[in-house]
């Protein structure tokens, strides 16, 4: 990437990291998660006690909660049930470009507004979740993700006044409470109409910002007057970066033309004439020695004949045919470099 375009990339990256804007011009940036920090609580508040047996807890009531992504959509839930009985069930709908890792805080988040709401009426309460990730992502103090903070300041106010216990339970394990919530995830959510939830994560605005610089290079390359024998072996920069053929001192002369080919050479006055000594007598370039000449006939692979040059460096089946290709090529044209000066 040239080192401009470079440096943008480097900067806004380092932006919305700490929620700041970016010189990118995306619409999809203006919906990122901003990061944040939990503030005004006392360190020996700071602390969340989970419990990582695996098991479930008990308590008077055993709330569940999961966050699912499909196709289509993605969706959180939580599910209250006392005394074998569900007493309460509530989904929520994210857009589709969230994550799951943004959808479970979201369906934990909800049990602590479940919880809230019925202030004091509920004695004991256990909250089983299926996604150790979620809940460490809550109990650490260092966290900065949005839903993960709001969520643990919740958590510290709610223990004032009601007694709870978070636990991680192992997910897809037959328990009632967890296959309901998991089944809301999945396709209760998909119903509700409303997204309640649509920004960002942060690792997805990485790579929108990559991409989008990533773009301006291309456009850069692609509308360039200069290279047009590296733009035949290499279109776009888009393809550039699917190629299986990785440069070394050998390969890079060939996509740019410059090294020992005579055309160049004669260019410069180090080479007595620009032709091939093949009996075609065509310009030695490095196209031509690829597809054309006839001296490697013989150890040309066969995808020459069925591929365009940008499949044949794409393909990975190729890789090793065409490096050998390549090297016998190189080492022809060393030869003729020493008996070939004017």
């Amino acid at each position: 990437m040239p080192i401009d375009q470079g440096i943008s990339l480097y900067k806004d990256t380092r932006a919305i990291t700490r929620g700041q804007q970016t010189n990118a011009v995306s619409a999809q940036l203006k919906k990122i998660e901003t990061p944040t920090k939990l503030k005004g609580i006392t360190p020996t508040e700071n602390h969340i006690q989970l419990v990582l047996s695996g098991e479930g807890g008990l308590a008077e009531v055993t709330l569940y909660t999961d966050g699912s992504k499909r196709d289509k959509h993605v969706g959180a839930s939580m599910v209250a049930i006392k005394e074998s009985r569900e007493i309460h069930t509530e989904s929520m709908r994210l857009n589709k470009v969230c994550t799951v890792y943004q959808a479970e805080p979201c369906g934990i988040r909800m049990a602590i507004g479940w919880i809230q709401n019925q202030k004091k009426k509920v004695a004991t309460n256990a909250i089983n979740i299926d996604s150790k990730s979620a809940i460490l992502a809550i109990a650490n103090k260092h966290t900065t993700h949005p839903i993960a903070v709001d969520t643990r300041r919740k958590l510290i106010e709610l223990r004032k006044d009601i007694s709870f216990k978070i636990h991680w339970v192992k997910g897809h394990w037959g328990i009632q409470g967890n296959e309901k919530a998991e089944y809301m995830a999945k396709i209760v959510a998909s119903y509700n109409p409303n997204t309640t939830y649509d920004a960002i994560q942060i690792s997805r605005g990485k790579r929108i910002l990559e991409d989008y610089y990533t773009g301006i290079w291309n456009a850069t390359y692609t509308n360039s007057e200069k290279g047009l024998h590296t733009k035949v072996l290499i279109p776009s920069i888009f393809h550039r970066k699917t190629q299986t053929l990785w440069p070394n001192h050998v390969l890079t002369q060939f996509p740019r033309n410059h090294g020992c080919f005579r055309s160049y050479l004669y260019k410069r006055t180090k080479a007595s004439s620009p032709l091939c000594s093949c009996p075609k007598m065509e310009e030695q370039t490095a196209l031509h020695l690829l597809k054309d000449c006839s001296l490697f006939n013989e150890v040309r692979p066969a995808a020459f004949q069925t591929l365009t040059l940008p499949q044949i460096m794409q393909h990975h089946k190729n890789t090793k045919a065409v490096s050998s290709l390549i090297n016998d090529i190189y080492r022809m044209l060393q030869q003729q470099s020493l008996s070939d000066q004017p």
